[in-house]
């Protein structure tokens, strides 16, 4: 079958192509082609012209009025400050004139002389504007290939100030400019990526992403992923809209990288039992991630990343869906025709599932077999296989085995092997001196961009050592940056790499639905201490002994006094652990518990059993990972250590009876006993300087946040 494209009216012929890339712009209605005079030429404004009478050659003001030169947007002679309307050359002329319909009668359409608001969206015509000349193809070279050639003489505001960013900011040893380039960021700041297709129309980029579009559209032709029947043939059948998903994709300075297109269904119209079933697909635990990551420095493991080009497109559909032919690739006649889907396109409700099963069988095939604890890890003699939707960790003993895996692989399916794992989800992994350094640094810079705080001060820690509370009644916020949208990329940095914020952060999120001026207050501080640590993350620098111990500990009702009195909330305990591989924390969590504590002891033992959830599961995944590695683990011949600091829940859990005040705890929060009988766990008092998993369950002071943030993190 011929590509849809073959059947567009819309394809551009030869000689159009050729006139769009020499520059040439389509003509208004009512002006001849070519009746535009050149930016920067100064000729009489005629009636029908559309070129008002502007010289922006910079610095030259001929003090004549005329409007030929930068001070003279107003037309007085000699002024600088432009004002609406009078661009014309003549003084306070605000009245309304005709544009020319290109008959010389001047019966043209009418339009005002006082300028428009400009539109939302900062393009490089507004780069422009009345601001000076702007040069369209080496604007786009700038921004796009990062064009650092110096500008001699410039003849534009906009090129003067660009030259004096160019001279203080090149560095000549190494013959690169070390900070962004000003355009790229304010393009990144006031641009939006994410485009319709409508927008995109009336966009100066629309060729662009029309050969996206049209690249898309070859691509899963070749894949087979649909088949052209006509409509007819399907009548009484669900036929789906049919989108386009754009963006620009961009380096981390702002320039842009690529133009983007996916063709999408409109899953948002399918029907439960007509057009999908079963959606559910997993994704990878954190845990396993980083536990992978200690064992690979701890036994020198071989890694590799790959990544499947569009995934769920390699996904075999299974059942009846039929879509729209894509928006704009349409014939005369297309509308008599619609798509029988044959592979599982983006969009799909079902999409994901299809993709995770079809993987999964691939790796079966070839040897695999599926974690017991976590479905997204698969394991065999000396290889291990990590799955995050289209992206897999391969850790293996061999360079070897590993790359016989993935030729293997190849053969199936379309994926690009992205070199060790350097990069994870956005996650850096960088050497260090004492192992290996996971962090967000990008994610950060987005985090301290968002609420605008750059030029900000650092703090020493991330929260005050009081409580914060819902504060019913207080001071409204003042900011206008998203509450949500913050704390949603805090939680992401707490969770994956930076411990030291998750008790700050997750206080913070509790009152996304509502935040006042305190909450914003205390975000800013977190946003404050990441100025200051920006460069951080997570160490792993394991001990050779590789075994898992535990940090369980709790804040007895904290939010006391903070809370109302009448909300039960304020007599919740905060439970905080964290379990560490050999030294390297794989697992941290910090939350308020959900039953109320009605003593001190009853909160310690909660989030001791909280604890135990986690840990035991990680036992019996370093005993599947032990199995494929063939490596040494005390696990095997010891039980696990859980450090608690607090000796009436230590002797609840080593001394199982009731007693007057702990007969009333919840049975289900007695099940770990059963392991430290067996002495697959043991819990072991320790000091509360010690106690690591303090850091996270209140505000702490310098000196200490200092000290245990070191033990736990390195640093």
């Amino acid at each position: 079958m011929k590509p849809l494209e073959n059947k567009l009216p819309n394809k551009q012929t030869n000689k159009q192509k050729q006139k769009s890339e020499n520059g040439s712009k389509p003509t208004k209605s009512g002006v001849k082609e070519g009746s535009t005079a050149p930016a920067g030429i100064s000729d009489e404004v005629k009636e029908g012209s559309l070129t008002p009478n502007i010289d922006m050659e910079f610095g030259n003001d001929d003090g004549v009025g005329d409007g030929n030169g930068v001070g003279d947007f107003d037309g007085k002679e000699g002024s600088m400050a432009p004002t609406l309307g009078d661009i014309d050359g003549e003084e306070g002329n605000n009245t309304p004139t005709y544009e020319g319909d290109g008959d010389g009668d001047g019966d043209g359409v009418r339009r005002s002389r006082r300028q428009r608001k400009s539109p939302d969206r900062l393009s490089y015509s507004r780069f422009g504007g009345m601001a000076g000349q702007w040069d369209f193809k080496k604007a786009h070279a700038n921004l796009c290939n990062l064009n650092y050639e110096f500008l001699s003489s410039p003849t534009t505001i906009l090129a003067a100030f660009y030259q004096r960013f160019q001279r203080l900011n090149f560095d000549s040893s190494t013959d690169t400019i070390e900070d962004e380039l000003p355009i790229s960021l304010m393009v990144r700041a006031q641009e939006k990526d994410d485009l319709t297709w409508a927008e995109a129309r009336v966009s100066h980029e629309y060729e662009r992403f029309r050969e996206a579009a049209l690249s898309e559209i070859e691509s899963l032709e070749e894949k087979g992923s649909w088949e052209v029947v006509s409509r007819s043939s399907v009548k009484g059948k669900h036929i789906l809209p049919s989108t386009w998903a754009l963006k620009r994709k961009r380096y981390p300075d702002g320039r842009i990288r690529k133009y983007k297109a996916r063709f999408c269904v409109r899953g948002d119209r399918q029907r439960f039992g007509i057009d999908f079933d079963e959606t559910y697909a997993p994704v990878v635990q954190w845990s396993s991630v980083r536990m992978l990551f200690t064992l690979a420095l701890t036994l020198g493991l071989k890694t590799r990343q790959v990544d499947y080009s569009n995934a769920f497109v390699q996904a075999d559909i299974d059942g009846e869906i039929y879509c729209e032919l894509p928006q704009e690739f349409l014939g005369p006649d297309n509308d008599q025709y619609v798509l029988k889907l044959k592979k599982s396109l983006y969009g799909l409700k079902q999409a994901p599932r299809l993709w995770f099963k079809t993987l999964e069988k691939s790796l079966h095939d070839r040897g695999f077999h599926s974690s017991e604890n976590d479905p997204c890890l698969f394991l065999k003699k000396g290889l291990v296989a990590l799955v995050y939707v289209d992206d897999v960790l391969f850790f293996g003993k061999s360079d070897a085995i590993i790359d016989e895996m993935i030729a293997n692989l190849k053969r199936d399916f379309d994926l690009k092997v992205e070199g060790t794992v350097d990069a994870f989800l956005g996650v850096e992994v960088l050497e260090h001196k004492k192992g290996r350094l996971a962090r967000q640094s990008g994610l950060t810079e987005r985090v301290i961009s968002a609420v605008d705080m750059v030029d900000a001060n650092s703090v020493k820690t991330p929260a005050l050592t009081m409580g914060l509370g819902a504060d019913v009644g207080g001071a409204p916020r003042k900011e206008s940056w998203s509450y949500p949208s913050v704390v949603g990329m805090l939680l992401y940095l707490a969770g994956n790499t930076r411990p030291d914020i998750a008790f700050a952060v997750h206080q913070c999120a509790r009152f996304s639905h509502r935040p006042m001026k305190c909450h914003e207050d205390a975000v800013k501080r977190i946003v404050r201490y990441l100025i200051g640590t920006k460069e951080k993350g997570l160490l792993f620098a394991p001990r050779k002994d590789i075994v898992l111990e535990a940090f369980a500990d709790a804040d007895f009702a904290g939010l006391w006094n903070v809370e109302d009195p009448q909300d039960p909330t304020c007599a919740k305990s905060r439970t905080g652990y964290v379990i560490q591989l050999g030294g390297a924390p794989v697992v941290w969590k910090s939350k308020l518990q959900t039953l109320v504590a009605v003593s001190t002891m009853e909160a310690e033992y909660i989030a001791l059993s909280m604890c135990m959830r986690e840990l035991i599961p990680l036992r019996r995944l370093l005993k599947e990972l032990q199995v494929a590695f063939k490596f040494e683990s005390s696990i095997a011949r010891t039980a696990s250590t859980v450090f608690e600091d607090n000796m009436g829940a230590l002797t609840l859990a080593n001394v199982p009876k009731l007693t007057p005040r702990s007969k009333h705890i919840a049975i289900p929060y007695h099940f770990f006993r059963e392991f430290v009988r067996k002495k697959e766990v043991a819990v072991v008092h320790v000091s509360t300087e010690n106690q690591l998993a303090d850091l996270l369950t209140k505000g702490l002071v310098q000196v200490k946040f200092e000290s245990l943030r070191e033990k736990l993190m390195g640093w």
